[in-house]
């Protein structure tokens, strides 16, 4: 949460800080999910730390119930800000996540396992997720520049380019930690590439296959702020690993007007289909989809108010003509990241694949 963002969320009448109004409009298709995740890349620290935006985030504890209530099931908190507020930030987040009926997957309290395992509809899910490091210091790892103490380290699941070969045996691990546990689908939810970037380098090309190797199902990735393309690896055996490089801003204050493009206004809502035949007792990857959403700020009543505003929808109202041509350029950037082959004119939904 940028700090214009936190200004625009304050209501001076009440005195609190009020975050739902961001997701009014992408509500009815995160709540529909079976399991919903998002990567929550700010910190709760508490009212005892300043509220902030960047470099160093801290965030109301009341944008955690806006994500709950907007339907959200699992917060992501493996990401380069999540040692924003050092260890006491990373683990009270931990808490506010819980206490706001989600589950943290990322970031650990003392003695956790790395990942959870989930039950949806009789399926069960491994989940995990891993942030990159930024090199070492005095011995230490570091999380965005600022040493992790050893004795925390293993309440974050990071990976270093570095020392990548010895981390990928980790995560294999991890999920094969997973499957004896008796997960018959693996998600991993990845802080990794180059911001601003708009493809995969090859250190993500490279964990990709090292993961579809070792059995992952769903790659969501995050951290260079744009989107990038949409990938399915197939191995011998005939697994299939799909993979979001990156799905680009949900919500942010990272606009034309700081970054001198709108790439970082874009994101996609990725909606993941698997079926499961009971007979043979099999689960298939049935169908992706790519939501194209666009962050709308506008100015009303003294303040700015932002909203994740879904083009499926957005673009089907009477809308003003800066508007309509900010939203429709948002569309089209989409769409070549993607391909146009992918798009669905009537919805304006990304057909990714469908078996």
């Amino acid at each position: 949460t940028h700090s214009p963002q936190l200004k625009a969320q304050y209501d001076n009448k009440e005195k609190i800080y009020d975050f739902e109004n961001n997701y009014i409009s992408v509500k009815p298709y995160i709540e529909k999910a079976d399991i919903a995740l998002c990567n929550i890349e700010t910190v709760f620290a508490g009212e005892e730390e300043v509220f902030s935006g960047y470099p160093r985030f801290n965030t109301p504890d009341s944008l955690a119930n806006a994500l709950s209530k907007t339907g959200f099931d699992i917060g992501v908190t493996a990401n380069n800000h999540c040692f924003d507020r050092e260890l006491d930030g990373l683990l009270r987040t931990i808490e506010v996540i819980r206490d706001n009926s989600m589950v943290s997957v990322g970031t650990q309290l003392d003695g956790e396992k790395k990942y959870i395992i989930t039950d949806i509809k009789d399926v069960k899910v491994g989940i995990t997720a891993y942030t990159y490091e930024t090199g070492m210091y005095r011995g230490m790892i570091t999380i965005n520049g600022l040493a992790v103490p050893n004795e925390a380290k293993d309440n974050i699941n990071t990976f270093s380019y570095e020392t990548l070969e010895e981390d990928l045996h980790q995560m294999a691990e991890s999920i094969r930690e997973m499957k004896d546990e008796g997960a018959e689908l693996i998600i991993f939810y990845l802080h990794w590439g180059e911001e601003y970037i708009r493809k995969p380098n090859a250190y993500q090309k490279q964990i990709a296959q090292k993961l579809s190797e070792s059995g992952v199902d769903i790659i969501f990735g995050s951290h260079p702020h744009v989107l990038q393309p949409v990938e399915i690896i197939e191995q011998g055996n005939g697994h299939k690993t799909l993979i979001f490089y990156s799905m680009g801003n949900f919500i942010s204050n990272q606009r034309y007007e700081q970054m001198g493009h709108r790439y970082s206004e874009d994101g996609i809502i990725a909606e993941v289909t698997y079926e499961i035949d009971t007979r043979v007792n099999d689960i298939k990857l049935k169908e992706v989809k790519g939501i194209p959403t666009w962050v709308y700020r506008y100015y009303s009543e003294g303040r700015y108010v932002y909203e994740i505003q879904p083009l499926t929808d957005f673009l089907k109202n009477d809308l003003d003509k800066d508007t309509q041509w900010k939203a429709e350029n948002s569309l089209q950037n989409t769409v070549k990241i993607m391909g146009e082959e992918y798009l669905n004119e009537e919805t304006y939904e990304l057909i990714i694949y469908r078996d």
